[in-house]
């Protein structure tokens, strides 16, 4: 997918975050007068470089966090309809895996969830049990998550045994996704999981992928 802004002004609004230099990552958002669509696709090349440039080591994982910070406020600047009162195509359980605190992919993708289905957000840091309970709660049709760390990944593999292993009135879906996943789009078949978003742009259509819905 082609990005509306050119690879040396996503690089430019990088170095910024990277900086901790919010107000000007902020201006430049809104100089840029970007359509909501076109902001995300921005807003996700620099969350891919921001994780290739960390999972080679070249910044550290507190500036990582940092820099999350203020792309997370610039995300925040922009909201989808929630559809409230509208139907819902089904529930899903969104979370990052046990020691895993990365939160804004998480976050971008329950934006673009949120006016199709019923969704409740368990946060960072998730064990495989709360995944569990709260789909079995809520009789959630798919238990996203995303992990960034690769321990985290490691777990998915345990997660989706566990669904397998449990009692269900109703049995969810597992959609993965995460830089790991982006960089290798095979990973996902590793875990078990039934299907893989790469980005929040299309997290939606593969949801309704997964609970039958055309589109």
């Amino acid at each position: 997918m082609s990005s509306p802004v050119s690879d040396r002004e996503i690089d430019k609004v990088i170095d910024f975050v990277l900086s901790g230099l919010r107000e000007s990552t902020i201006r430049w958002f809104d100089e840029a007068n970007l359509q909501k669509r076109d902001m995300v696709i921005v807003i996700e090349k620099m969350l891919n470089e921001l994780d290739r440039r960390w999972m080679v080591q070249k910044i550290p994982l507190t500036i990582i966090y940092v820099a999350s910070r203020i792309i997370e406020e610039v995300v925040n600047r922009f909201e989808y309809e929630n559809g409230e009162g509208s139907a819902k195509l089904g529930t899903i359980i969104l979370g990052t895996m046990s020691d895993d605190y990365h939160s804004l992919g998480k976050n971008l993708v329950k934006k673009f969830l949120m006016p199709f289905f019923a969704v409740y957000d368990l946060g960072v840091n998730v064990s495989i049990e709360k995944f569990i309970s709260n789909a079995q709660e809520y009789n959630a049709d798919i238990i996203a998550v995303s992990a960034l760390m690769m321990n985290s990944v490691l777990q998915l593999k345990k997660l989706k045994e566990s669904i397998d292993a449990s009692k269900w009135t109703k049995k969810p879906k597992l959609l993965v996704g995460g830089a790991p996943f982006t960089i290798d789009p095979e990973l996902f078949e590793h875990t078990g999981a039934d299907a893989s978003a790469p980005t929040a742009l299309v997290v939606a259509r593969e949801c309704m992928h997964l609970v039958g819905v055309e589109h």
